[in-house]
């Protein structure tokens, strides 16, 4: 079972007056504690699995003037689950955002003691008898396996011309994962063998996108180009 205590210590808000920028924020800090028994990979499925107490922080902060507004926002679990998003608007000109995500992934792992086959031969004597047989192998018992995640997205849109309403957007996202995880192989000669081992991960995806829009009279036109490029550097034994 998994335990945890969560304690808000502070919020807080300051109002300007009419016509004036109007500031917000708010700081919560706190701590938790898990406190693992029976299957810890699967209760600490996205901790980092330490038995003890971690500090935990969130804050916010909106601001709001006649014509822009911003919004910022954090929240810290570990060094390894974090959270934050921030976007900010002027007028109808410029919009932008951001955001930024952390996890870990911590897995169990699959003793394959389900593997249980035996090929069937129906001229053998007795019918059935002999034939290959499925084999198993756990090269790592009791591995540990975990992937830490991170995600990074922006976006951004400005007004080139108030005429035709011609904007042009822009966005980017990018998803890193390392750690480890379990790979499953087989062998096929006399008889069929499945080898489990630790495969290390090391991948980077990238996602770019840009373009335009514009309105021709009733319409809204517009050309979009994307890129995406995907990479892993994980070996490949």
């Amino acid at each position: 079972a998994a335990l945890a205590f969560l304690l808000t210590l502070a919020s807080s808000a300051i109002a300007g007056e009419n016509n004036e920028t109007v500031t917000k924020y708010s700081l919560w800090v706190g701590a938790h504690y898990t406190d693992f028994s029976d299957y810890t990979k699967k209760v600490g499925e996205y901790n980092l699995g330490n038995e003890e107490g971690l500090p935990e922080f969130a804050g916010k902060i909106f601001s709001q003037s006649s014509n822009s507004i911003f919004r910022l926002f954090g929240h810290y679990y570990d060094d390894q689950n974090i959270y934050s998003t921030a976007n900010a608007t002027v007028s109808d000109k410029f919009k932008a955002a951001f955001m930024y995500r952390s996890l870990t992934h911590r897995d169990g792992q699959d003793m394959l003691t389900n593997l249980n086959a035996r090929e069937y031969l129906p001229n053998a004597a007795p019918p059935g008898l002999g034939g290959k047989t499925l084999t198993h192998e756990v090269l790592d018992p009791g591995a540990d396996y975990d992937v830490h995640r991170q995600e990074i997205m922006s976006e951004m849109e400005l007004l080139l011309s108030k005429r035709n309403n011609v904007r042009m957007m822009a966005a980017h996202r990018s998803i890193l994962k390392d750690g480890t995880e379990q790979k499953i192989s087989n062998d096929h000669c006399y008889g069929c063998h499945v080898i489990s081992r630790t495969g290390e991960v090391e991948t980077r995806q990238h996602q770019f996108e840009t373009g335009i829009d514009a309105d021709v009279k009733e319409f809204r036109v517009g050309y979009r180009f994307g890129y995406r490029h995907f990479q892993s550097n994980a070996p490949d034994a």
